[in-house]
């Protein structure tokens, strides 16, 4: 096993599975950001610890690499369907946005009344008023651009809750993981 995950001089870690130095960059791409992080901290704080404790956290790290490896089209396909849900969102939200303020300018220049003639041989015979709500126009546009707007929020929490099903971090058994706010431990069990 390699003495030392991550050396932060050459930003530099240990890929397992091509069993050299690897870049940042490569090994988020290919193992995600989560994982990499959680390495990059642990390494830090295994660096001092005993040397059983160093082997197993080497043989955990080489053990969550393989397995991603291994499933690493699954992988792909869970980022591309979520993406998915990331672009619709971000679309549907800026959309109805940008709709809601362009309605609202072109709805405030908008007359209340219009009147409009009847001519015959060049003389108005009739004329005709029309009156336009705006309350009720800025009402329907409101209400319409707002449930877009909700619409792209829930997609882009969906997008931000399903991360962690392609980049789960790294998790020392079962029912411990590493989160951002630190150690936790998941209080529910599958059987």
């Amino acid at each position: 096993m390699e003495a030392k995950i991550y050396t932060e001089e050459a930003d530099l870690v240990y890929d397992h599975v091509s069993e050299s130095y690897i870049g940042k960059k490569a090994y988020k791409r290919k193992y995600g950001k989560r994982f990499f992080h959680d390495v990059k901290r642990l390494s830090k704080v295994v660096h001092d610890a005993p040397e059983y404790t160093q082997e197993q956290f080497l043989r955990a790290v080489a053990l969550h690499q393989t397995s991603i490896d291994k499933n690493y089209e699954t992988i792909q396909k869970l980022k591309r369907k979520n993406l998915k849900f990331k672009r619709a969102g971000a679309t549907l939200f800026a959309t109805s946005l940008a709709a809601d303020i362009i309605s609202s300018v072109v709805i405030s220049r908008k007359k209340e009344v219009e009147m409009s003639y009847a001519m015959k041989n060049g003389k108005p015979v009739s004329v005709t008023t029309r009156t336009f709500n705006k309350a009720k126009a800025y009402r329907i546009t409101q209400w319409t651009c707002c449930a877009g707007m909700v619409t792209g929020i829930a997609l882009l929490i969906r997008y931000g809750s399903n991360i962690r099903h392609y980049d789960p971090g790294f998790s020392l058994a079962n029912e411990l993981y590493i989160q951002e706010c630190g150690l936790g431990v998941s209080l529910t069990k599958k059987f």
